[in-house]
């Protein structure tokens, strides 16, 4: 993927890779920051003796550039003050290096010229000369310098001629070679004779352009996409030069298309955008039809399409169907239209989209020569439509459109629109609890983008695994994949996206009532999306930041916000979202006791529902009407009935919902108030365990805490329960639920292999980190497996399946959470090298036996666990396992031998045993 991506130093790598962001962007002030923070980098490495010659071309490379982006940026004195202080630097770490010093003098020598101080740059010409000795005149950099003293000296024409002579050799394949090449010329525009221009430095350029070109083609094949899009700007940027005398006109029109598809891939939308509109002048203005024509507009299109910028694209989809009558290419046709419907989907016209997708299918698409084309836009056309599906909730026929999706796209599993696929499939998993394999299939579509930096997608598939894991009860996974898309697209200054990653960030922080974080978040989405003038964004904006006032209390300025929200859906008409506006000015006008305004919002909603009927508004309504008459101290059979609705059409349509742990809390509310405490308690519970599942620690606590203040004795054995996994009957039956008793149970162990070495080179933060990625990756599978967590012991988890004693097939619930972690710690990984931080690899053991369980300990300390030898011996196993592996025992195998993927391990002896045991491993 990335510019240094042979190199190991994870920081460094970062910082080069948004140092490449910043340059593809023109962004002069963030390029030197950026290099400035590359070099205390490689400082803090010569100090820490970590510097390895293996650096020496990426120290030169930034040593040169921070000298020339100081020239850049106007400020060639800072620049030579920066450079003075370096030196003073190296000398104190007493560091030496021949490459770094002769990258040092020579830019210093540079910086001096610029200034007009050709004594001090002399100076640092016999600098470098003693310094290589008597290679000095094999160093291009030198001979530069010397090149640039000569023209200063009056020795103009041998200045330019070694110029030129720098320029004449072949480019090789080596970034390096080309952003010296780039210095050169640069220098050449400014020095060479205008006579000499056109005859002597046009064939030159001519040259490079075909030269770069030919590696940025290259370099893509390679996945090397950095050193692509620099090839290709250096490329545009001497065809540019030759353009103006009409030179290269084909060239100059292929680079341009080719760097606009790439900006766009990388996420530069502005950029590509200005490419897209340049080359749409240019062939206008000279006339040029046919193919170029269509190529440019369309990846305007699409470019302004996901620069929410629907207005302008809608304008250029009309002015290019008005020419589709001279397009005999029937691919450009399909192109344009499934670009409009994509449009019109995303501008809430989905009823539209829908009508353009079934016309491509039907009209153009078998007409279409090339099955790789068909197969593509059958598949992205699909897939559209399964996001609307998806919207609505109609998970089965999303999943009917996705496998036929990946059934076209058998034989192109390399292309982006099988990896989005995936994804689509991944997220109908999600929804229906599958986890594991819903992660699965998220992880292989992001490698995919992420290998082949398609930013874009790449995005998309962080926001989509932020929800996942917010589904899967990991809120602080969650939040890194949001954190890292934001951090992206802020180095871009992408102001079309980042508002909805803004916003889903503060989604997360109001799922944990944490309301003035939200706040912050939304007040941040609404400021960058009042820039766009997106109406339909701007009516989510208000929305969100009214429901947030709504949930401080703030019930003034929510109605404010509330209402320009309704204004803004008013205008496009969107009968779905105005339904939530509605919803929560019911609430608001409920809370200062406004009953008239009440029912005109809950009668608007509904008059709004029976356009939409979606089913999960319906239950949306259900649940508002019957907080609103718990607010207004409202009595009757009609409440709970309302309370009892919604959560049945929830359960039904999104079990994990976070609506549904509302419904039950204010069910809980509405029985409290009429002195039903049993049902206010159990409705309690039921709110409790489904945060527990999507892992809303902070709204558990304040659940318990309500539960606590309703019965002392609930939530005890609530916590018992959770200790002992126990079922109710058996909690509410037995005073003593912590009494020794023989239990089959199946035990599992499992812990970080290498720790003692890890944690011997790790800081006490990291360490933390790396030992909660792991706890809350095990514990979470665990327990969604019917499992408890036993004890945590370092590195090691002890958990037990089978505690209520009537589980079936624990066997099998064992193996699936010891897969699931697996594939769980898979995504964590990517996390972890992204972040440069170490990686964590387990082993797993399982046995199944008769085991002492209950309370152990003395008066002062009392332990709940298992004991016996079949604790010990799933213990030896976990010992034995290599990395990453599942051991099982010959008592789990038997039970699951004609189930699961299980093969032969060993027959050994193990520590406590007089005679061998049969070993098998889980593939």
């Amino acid at each position: 993927m990335a510019f240094i991506n042979t190199y190991e130093n994870k920081k460094l790598l970062k910082l080069f890779e948004e140092l490449f962001d910043y340059y593809f962007q023109d962004k002069h002030n963030s390029v030197l920051d950026q290099l400035l923070k590359i070099n205390n980098e490689f400082l803090l490495l010569i100090s820490q003796e970590k510097y390895i010659n293996e650096y020496n071309d990426l120290y030169v490379f930034a040593i040169l550039a921070i000298g020339d982006y100081y020239t850049l940026t106007l400020d060639s004195h800072k620049g030579l003050r920066f450079f003075k202080e370096l030196f003073l630097k190296f000398e104190k770490l007493k560091f030496y290096n021949v490459d770094i010093y002769l990258a040092f003098y020579s830019k210093l020598g540079e910086l001096y010229i610029d200034i007009d101080n050709i004594s001090k740059a002399t100076e640092c010409q016999s600098r470098c000369q003693i310094i290589a000795k008597d290679t000095y005149q094999n160093y291009e950099n030198f001979k530069l310098l010397s090149a640039l003293i000569d023209i200063k000296i009056e020795k103009h024409n041998a200045g330019i001629n070694a110029l030129l002579k720098l320029l004449q050799n072949s480019a090789s394949a080596d970034v390096f070679d080309y952003c010296f090449k780039n210095r050169v010329i640069k220098y050449l525009l400014k020095y060479i004779a205008p006579k000499e221009y056109e005859n002597v430095l046009f064939p030159l350029l001519l040259k490079n352009i075909d030269e770069l070109f030919g590696f940025s083609e290259l370099f893509k094949a390679e996945f090397k996409f950095h050193k692509s899009l620099i090839c290709l700007k250096s490329a545009m940027f001497y065809a540019s030069e030759l353009i103006r005398n009409k030179v290269a006109v084909p060239k100059y029109l292929e680079i341009l298309i080719n760097l606009a598809k790439m900006s766009y891939d990388f996420g530069f939308h502005n950029k590509a955008l200005q490419l897209f509109e340049q080359g749409m002048y240019f062939v206008e203005t000279e006339n040029i039809s046919g193919e170029l024509f269509y190529k440019l507009h369309i990846g305007a299109i699409r470019t302004l399409s996901i620069m929410k910028n629907y207005p302008r694209a809608f304008t250029l989809i009309d002015k290019l169907e008005k020419r589709l009558e001279y397009c005999e290419d029937i691919e450009y046709q399909v192109r344009l239209y499934y670009e409009k419907a994509l449009c019109k989907s995303k501008f809430g016209n989905d009823k539209e989209a829908l009508q353009i997708f079934k016309y491509i299918e039907e009209k153009l698409l078998e007409h279409c020569k090339y099955d790789f084309f068909k197969a593509r836009y059958k598949a992205k056309i699909n897939n559209q439509k399964c996001f609307i599906l998806l919207k609505n909730y109609e998970i089965k026929k999303a999943v009917e459109l996705y496998n036929q999706s990946l059934k076209g796209l058998n034989a192109y599993r390399h292309t982006f629109e099988y990896a989005e696929t995936l994804c689509g499939i991944a997220q109908t998993l999600s929804a229906n609890e599958i986890h594991a394999d819903s992660l699965k299939f998220f992880m292989t579509a992001f490698n995919k983008f992420y290998e082949n930096y398609s930013i874009n997608r790449l995005i998309n598939s962080m926001q989509l695994i932020s929800k996942h894991y917010i589904r899967a009860g990991d809120i602080n996974e969650a939040m890194y994949y949001i954190d890292e898309a934001i951090r992206i697209l802020e180095i871009r200054e992408n102001i079309q996206e980042l508002p909805l990653l803004y916003s889903q960030k503060a989604k997360i922080y109001l799922l944990q009532n944490l309301y003035q974080k939200a706040e912050e978040f939304f007040k941040k989405d609404l400021s960058i999306t009042k820039q766009t003038e997106n109406i339909h964004s701007l009516a989510f904006s208000y929305y969100h930041l009214g429901l947030v006032y709504q949930k401080q209390d703030m019930t003034n300025i929510a109605e404010t916000y509330l209402k320009k929200s309704l204004e803004y859906f008013n205008v496009i008409d969107n009968p779905n979202n105005k339904i939530l506006v509605l919803l929560q000015l019911a609430i608001n006008n409920a809370k200062i006791g406004l009953v008239k305004y009440v029912t005109k919002y809950l009668n608007d909603a509904e008059n709004c529902w029976k356009y939409a009927k979606n089913r999960l508004l319906q239950a949306h309504i259900l649940l508002v009407k019957g907080i609103c008459y718990t607010i207004l101290n409202k009595r009757g059979k009609q409440i709970e009935e309302l309370f009892k609705s919604a959560i049945k059409l929830y359960e039904n349509l999104d079990p994990l919902n976070n609506d549904l742990i509302e419904a039950y809390y204010e069910l809980s509310i509405y029985y409290e108030k009429t002195a039903n405490f049993k049902d206010a308690i159990n409705c309690l519970k039921s709110s409790i365990e489904i945060c527990k599942k999507i892992g809303l620690f902070e709204k558990v606590n304040f659940l318990l805490e309500k539960l606590n203040q309703l019965s002392e004795l609930e939530t005890q054995k609530m916590k018992l329960l959770s200790m002992t996994g126990a079922d109710n009957d058996y909690v509410e039956e037995n005073d003593n639920a912590l009494k020794v008793s023989n239990k089959y149970l199946v035990i599992f162990f499992v812990d970080i292999r290498g720790f003692t070495t890890i944690s011997e080179n790790l800081e006490i933060a990291k360490l933390e980190s790396l030992l909660n990625d792991f706890y809350t990756s095990v514990t979470k599978i665990i327990t969604q497996n019917n499992g408890i967590i036993n004890k945590f012991i370092g590195d090691s988890v002890l958990a037990l399946f089978n505690m209520s004693g009537n589980d079936n097939n624990p066997e099998e619930k064992a193996i699936k959470s010891a897969k699931e972690i697996l594939i769980r710690l898979e995504g964590i990984n990517q996390r972890r090298k992204n972040t440069g931080e170490p990686i964590i690899e387990i082993g797993i053991g399982i046995n199944a036996g008769n085991v002492l369980l209950g309370a152990f300990g003395s008066f002062q300390r009392l332990e709940y666990t298992a004991i016996g030898d079949a604790v010990n011996t799933a213990a030896r196993l976990q010992d034995l396992a290599k990395k990453n592996e599942v051991l099982i025992t010959e008592s789990v195998y038997e039970k699951l031998k004609n189930t699961s993927n299980i093969s032969f391990y060993s027959e050994t002896e193990v520590k406590g045993k007089h005679h061998k045991i049969k070993i098998y491993k889980v593939n």
